[in-house]
């Protein structure tokens, strides 16, 4: 885990989580929201940006697959897509961020303040065993079966 608030191996400010994980496991919302899907070659690549309200917003990032659909509403726990490596990525992880107001925020600090911390082996972004990806091309409102 890269954490957030420092440099990273590129040399710019790394403002979230990166999470490892395996290509292909299924990523939840952490709050309910609505999506925004973008498709970017380079930096984050395919990820999902969830508006939860009153400024804030979370940012899932380095996606194989998004799962739900551009001006979607989702639930909390609901997968919204794929772990991946696409953008500037080096290797399958999740990059998470959390912002309020534009600014980011260290989404550490929301996780150690008393919410569902998860057992040995879970991580708080998935769960059940990775699915297969879907092109970035053909966001679907649910995960493959």
């Amino acid at each position: 885990m890269e954490p957030p608030s420092r440099l990273c191996a590129q040399g710019h400010f790394h403002s979230g989580l990166d999470l490892a994980a395996p290509a292909g496991t299924p990523v939840r919302a952490t709050l309910a929201g609505v999506a925004r899907v973008v498709l970017s070659p380079a930096g984050y690549g395919l990820h999902v940006v969830l508006d939860h309200g009153a400024g804030l917003s979370s940012l899932y990032a380095h996606l194989s697959a998004a799962w739900v659909l551009d001006g979607a509403a989702v639930a909390a726990g609901e997968v919204i897509g794929a772990v991946g490596s696409s953008g500037n990525s080096t290797g399958p992880h999740l990059h998470f961020e959390i912002r309020r107001d534009g600014l980011p925020e260290d989404p550490s600090l929301d996780l150690s303040k008393g919410g569902d911390i998860p057992r040995h082996g879970e991580t708080p972004w998935s769960t059940g065993s990775p699915s297969s990806a879907t092109s970035p091309a053909t966001p679907r409102a649910s995960p493959p079966a």
